[in-house]
C-alpha cells in the first residue's frame, strides 16, 4: 500500500493478502499491484478497510461489490476469513473477520479459491467438483455441493470468480420452465439437484446471469456449439446401439 500505509495491516495480514491474490496468477497479481497503489482511508483497526485511489473514498451505502478474492486460515479457538472485493469507482474493499494480529496463535489449515484450477477438488475440503466447459469462451463452471459453493475459472488470466448461488438458481428455474414454488424458493437445491439440470441448462442459466450482471460474458454460440455437440452425439450412440 502507498507510503506507510501498509502498516495497516499487520505482518500476517500482509502475508496473508499476498498467498490469496499469488503472483504467479495474472488477474490475482494485478489487483495486488493496484491495491499497494492506493492509500486506507478510514479507523486502520476496522475488519472492513477501504482503499482508494484519492484520500477520502465515496461514501457508500453499505453494500460490498463482488468477492474477487477469498481465503480462510483456521486456529485452535477461531476461523479468519479475508476477502478482496471488485472495485468500484476507483475503491477496493478489503474486510479480514476477524483482524489478525502478529505472534498470534499458529493456524492449522488454511484455504483460499485464487489457487484452484479445472480438475481439481473443492478447496476447502477436497470434495468433488462438477465442471462443465464452457465452448467458444475462455470460462469452465465449477459447482461443489459438498462445499457450497459456484464459481467461474477464467483460463486466461487464471481467475476463478465465485458466483451468488440464488442469482443463478433463479436464471436457472426461469430457463428449464420450472414454476414449482417449493423448487423455485429452495436456491439450496442447485446443490442437491445440480445433476438433474444438463450442462446446456446450466450454461444457458450462466449466459443469462451474465448479462443481466455485468460480470461477465458468455456467448450465444457457447449454447449452439453445445447442443450441436449433443446432438452428434446422440445420433453416434444410436449408431453404435444398432450398427
Amino acid at each position: 500500500m502507498r507510503g506507510a500505509e501498509h502498516t495497516v495491516l499487520s505482518a500476517t495480514e500482509q502475508s496473508l493478502l499476498r498467498w490469496i491474490l499469488p503472483a504467479h496468477r495474472p488477474a490475482y497479481a494485478a489487483l495486488l499491484r493496484r491495491l499497494e497503489g492506493m492509500s486506507c482511508a478510514g479507523n486502520p483497526l476496522d475488519e472492513e478497510l477501504i482503499f482508494s485511489d484519492g484520500a477520502t473514498p465515496d461514501d457508500r451505502d453499505g453494500t460490498l461489490e463482488p468477492v474477487s478474492a477469498i481465503g480462510v486460515l483456521r486456529f485452535p479457538s477461531k476461523r479468519v476469513t479475508m476477502t478482496v472485493h471488485d472495485e468500484n469507482e476507483g475503491s477496493i474493499t478489503l474486510r479480514i473477520c476477524p483482524r489478525v494480529p502478529d505472534n498470534g496463535a499458529a493456524e492449522t489449515a488454511r484455504w483460499s479459491l485464487s489457487y484452484w484450477s479445472p480438475g481439481d477438488p473443492g478447496p476447502e475440503r477436497g470434495s468433488e467438483v462438477r465442471c462443465i466447459e464452457i465452448q467458444a469462451s475462455p470460462y469452465v463452471f465449477a459447482l461443489c455441493p459438498a462445499e457450497q459453493r459456484l464459481w467461474l475459472h477464467d483460463t486466461s488470466s487464471e481467475f476463478n470468480r465465485l458466483l451468488p448461488m440464488t442469482a443463478v438458481y433463479n436464471h436457472l428455474m426461469r430457463n428449464c420452465g420450472i414454476r414449482d414454488p417449493e423448487r423455485i424458493l429452495a436456491p439450496e437445491r442447485l446443490f442437491s439437484d445440480h445433476a438433474l439440470f444438463s450442462d446446456i441448462d446450466i450454461i444457458h442459466a450462466l449466459l443469462r446471469y451474465g448479462a443481466h450482471s455485468g460480470r461477465f460474458t458468455i456467448p450465444e454460440a457457447a449454447v449452439a456449439d453445445r447442443e450441436k455437440n449433443t446432438i452428434f452425439q446422440r445420433l453416434l450412440n444410436s449408431f453404435k446401439r444398432h450398427g
